[in-house]
């Protein structure tokens, strides 16, 4: 159902934030220029109507007169429903300001004054099958809620909440921030200027028919008038995601078209689900959550420590290091996701460290411990050094104390005796005898001052070191998360 979708906006693209509060104010304007003499009706109160010969009609609700018997004056209302059957609905829900005079045939001229306005509501009434009606999407119901003010002509104010749902598709849309509108509506009805919009969109909910959805929360995107507020597009803009923002999309198993998430700054929190390998993700810059509800996605950590979490034990994947990050997925086979700039796996059971490069934290540990205790890390002490490290203790400040442990003073002995410590270096680090240059040259360099840490790093950061341990992490290792 989505895929239909997706094809539709090709063909009739999602309008800009600026075309959609055009379509309340051009609504407006066409009702006032089609229906400027009534047939019949009733402005008593506290309710009243508007009955038009082409069969339109006005009702009025919590009528006010503020000068009641008189042949002109004042009223007010506090909604305002515009209908003109077949073809649309325009509800204006505040404090709506009106004057009128007595014609010469005891009928009313009025005059719109404008008013206070906190909620607008145009829902389309176009019969299925006829001209206008789209077989797609069927009528669209738009909503907008603030506080915006007019006097007949000229609005501005504040739109916090903007929500579209449509007959056969969306379930539900709702974008929610500070949305400053502004603008001429007798221009914007006749086509010849376009409502200004300018503010910042905090959150976006769309839901569908068949399950789908897009989630996002606690974002603070820039919008302006020609900002499309359709979720594939803004979820593929990293410039819209500069802070901790929480992401959550759904897709049917099969789509058309390919769906990015790019999460910009921050710390985000990303859920994706169905849409296989097009759906993906890039998380950018920050220490990022991205969950996974199956399986085919792309995912691109980016800048910080990165974890990807799985619903399943670990027994119920397979991880694969291959060129440029890692493949994972079900053990029973199938698709599988490919991971790149992601350090860490999070299963139900367990977790997993991937950063065993050069440069990355777990392998920098996993060689550390190699070096000093001549062992693997158990999965607990890395699990403490990890997070020592993610939030920003030294290699050689864990090397230093690693240096001053019983164990390590048990495997090497006295550290004043070089040439025992040394030896035992290469060995442990290296699987080998030192030769008689290379000795010599760490020898020297303690004799001169160097500190054990410092040497012990020069071991397990060598490219020797490296080599030796590349073939036991290359999949990752498992590793219990402190805290």
């Amino acid at each position: 159902m989505l895929a239909t979708l997706e094809a539709h906006r090709t063909a009739r693209p999602t309008a800009s934030l600026a075309g959609e509060v055009g379509k309340f104010i051009t609504a407006g304007a066409n009702f006032t220029a089609a229906h400027s003499t009534y047939a019949t009706g009733s402005l008593a109160g506290p309710d009243g109507y508007l009955d038009y010969p082409d069969g339109a009609f006005q009702t009025l609700a919590g009528l006010v007169n503020t000068n009641p018997g008189a042949a002109s004056g004042n009223f007010s209302a506090g909604s305002l429903e515009e209908h003109v059957s077949g073809s649309y609905r325009l509800v204006y829900d505040g404090q709506l300001n009106f004057g009128y005079t007595s014609n010469a045939s005891g009928g009313l001229l009025l005059a719109n004054k404008g008013g206070t306005f906190s909620t607008l509501t145009l829902q389309q009434l176009v019969t299925s099958g006829a001209t206008g009606y789209d077989s797609t999407i069927g009528n669209t119901v738009l909503k907008a809620h603030g506080a915006i003010v007019s006097d007949g002509n000229i609005f501005s104010g504040v739109v916090d909440t903007l929500t579209r749902t449509t007959e056969l598709f969306e379930q539900g849309g709702r974008i929610t921030g500070t949305f400053n509108i502004s603008g001429n509506a007798t221009a914007i009805g006749q086509g010849t200027a376009s409502a200004t919009v300018s503010g910042t969109l905090t959150d976006y909910a769309q839901y569908y028919v068949d399950g789908s959805s897009a989630l996002i929360s606690g974002a603070s995107m820039a919008v302006t008038g020609s900002t499309v507020p359709n979720e594939q597009q803004l979820l593929a803009n990293a410039a819209n995601f500069a802070g901790n923002d929480v992401i959550s999309v759904s897709l049917p198993a099969i789509v058309n078209t390919n769906w990015l998430v790019a999460a910009g700054d921050g710390n985000d929190r990303i859920s994706v689900t169905g849409g296989g390998a097009r759906l993906s993700v890039n998380a950018g810059t920050g220490r990022d959550s991205i969950v996974l509800g199956d399986n085919g996605h792309a995912v691109n950590g980016g800048e910080g420590i990165d974890t990807v979490v799985l619903a399943g034990n670990r027994a119920a994947y397979t991880v694969t290091g291959v060129a440029g990050g890692y493949t994972v997925g079900a053990a029973a086979g199938g698709a599988v996701n490919t991971l790149t700039g992601v350090e860490r796996i999070q299963f139900a059971d367990s977790s997993l460290a991937l950063d065993v490069d050069a440069s990355g934290s777990a392998g920098q540990i996993f060689r550390l411990f190699q070096s000093a205790f001549n062992r693997a890390p158990a999965a607990g002490g890395l699990g403490f050094w990890l997070q020592a490290m993610d939030n920003g203790y030294s290699l050689e400040q864990i090397a230093d104390s690693f240096t001053r442990t019983p164990e390590f003073l048990n495997l090497y002995g006295s550290i004043t005796n070089l040439d025992t410590l040394v030896t035992g270096l290469y060995v442990n680090t290296l699987d080998r005898q030192p030769d008689a240059e290379g000795k010599a040259f760490w020898m020297n360099g303690l004799a001169a001052g160097v500190s054990v840490a410092q040497v012990m790093l020069g071991f397990s950061e060598s490219l020797e070191s490296q080599a030796l341990n590349a073939g036991l992490i290359a999949n990752g290792f498992a590793y219990t998360p402190y805290g």
